[in-house]
C-alpha cells in the first residue's frame, strides 16, 4: 500500500467489535493501526517458520563437525591463507 493512501475494508459488527476491544485493551489508536500490527506480527511468524525449515534442512543435511578450538584455528589460518593469496590481509 502507498503510504497515506487508504483501503476500505468491510468487515462484520462482530469482528468491528473484536477489533474495538483490542484496540482498547492494548493502546491502539485506530483499526489501521490494530490490523498493520497483526500483519506485521504474521509476517514475523512467517519469517521464523521459514527460519526454523532452513535450520531443519541443515540439521538433516549430513553429519555435524565438531566446532572446537581446533575448529576456529583451521577456520582461521584457512582465512589468513585466502587473504594472502587474493592480496588482503586478515586481521
Amino acid at each position: 500500500m502507498e503510504p497515506g493512501r487508504g483501503h476500505d475494508i468491510h468487515l462484520s459488527e462482530e469482528a468491528m467489535g473484536v477489533i474495538r476491544d483490542r484496540m482498547s485493551v492494548h493502546g491502539f489508536t485506530d483499526a489501521a493501526e490494530y490490523l498493520e500490527s497483526l500483519i506485521a506480527a504474521d509476517f514475523t511468524r512467517e519469517e521464523r517458520r521459514q527460519l526454523e525449515k532452513e535450520l531443519i534442512a541443515s540439521i538433516e543435511s549430513g553429519p555435524s563437525i565438531p566446532m572446537d578450538d581446533a575448529y576456529w584455528e583451521r577456520l582461521r589460518r584457512f582465512a589468513r591463507e585466502r587473504g594472502a593469496d587474493t592480496g588482503r590481509s586478515a586481521a
